[in-house]
């Protein structure tokens, strides 16, 4: 089921958590992005450090987007590959926009989350989006809007808005795949413990009656 609404409020609840981190994190993706082929290798290590925080694995920490240049490749190919398959909407016509770029969304978290090659993964976002095609497309919409709400926010809303917009496509991922977090080996990272209770102390043992006073 695809919740937009819910998906977006959760994103805003989660970034204002880690505000300042995120800002952060979007000016050196923004600073970096420029450098030739690094872009995607960074973004996905702005998803591994969204993952964690969903999954409760750690507290996130802006060092941590450097750990996507571990998935350099894939990340490389998905951008690359993404991007074309995003671009054939604009040829198309403009609506087919927002299609043809949900069908690619989750190929980036599926490369970070299970580790899959690039092709595999851009195919298994794409088969999942096809199940409703209108519906993914109306929340790649309302991403597009609150991008633009950023953007008449004096420019500077973009620095808050581009967060949500991932996270949200993180928490939609979570919602409709799974979170597995698979390492590099391909086993599934362990995830924190629940918290346990603390024990109950046993009842105190009755006491024993008191035998009355003799009387005298």
């Amino acid at each position: 089921m695809i919740k937009t609404g819910e998906w977006i409020s959760e994103a805003w609840e989660l970034v204002k958590q880690d505000l300042w981190m995120h800002v952060l994190i979007v000016l050196v993706l923004g600073v970096l992005s420029g450098v030739p082929l690094i872009g995607p290798a960074m973004l996905a290590g702005y998803y591994l450090i969204i993952f964690r925080k969903l999954t409760g694995q750690r507290a996130p920490a802006v060092g941590d987007i450097f750990e996507g240049f571990q998935l350099f490749v894939p990340a490389l190919l998905v951008g690359i590959v993404g991007g074309l398959i995003a671009g054939l909407g604009v040829i198309a016509c403009i609506v087919g926009v927002f299609v043809t770029t949900a069908m690619v969304m989750f190929a980036m978290p599926l490369v970070v989350d299970r580790k899959m090659d690039f092709w595999p993964a851009i195919q298994m976002s794409m088969d999942k989006v096809k199940e409703n095609y209108v519906g993914w497309g109306v929340f790649v919409l309302a991403l597009m809007g609150v991008q633009l709400l950023g953007v008449i926010a004096c420019g500077v809303g973009v620095f808050v808005a581009m967060p949500v917009i991932y996270v949200a496509t993180a928490i939609a991922y979570r919602d409709t795949f799974g979170i597995q977090m698979v390492e590099a080996g391909g086993a599934a990272a362990p995830m924190a413990p629940p918290p346990v209770a603390p024990p109950v102390a046993p009842p105190a043992p009755p006491q024993a009656p008191t035998a009355p006073p003799r009387p005298q």
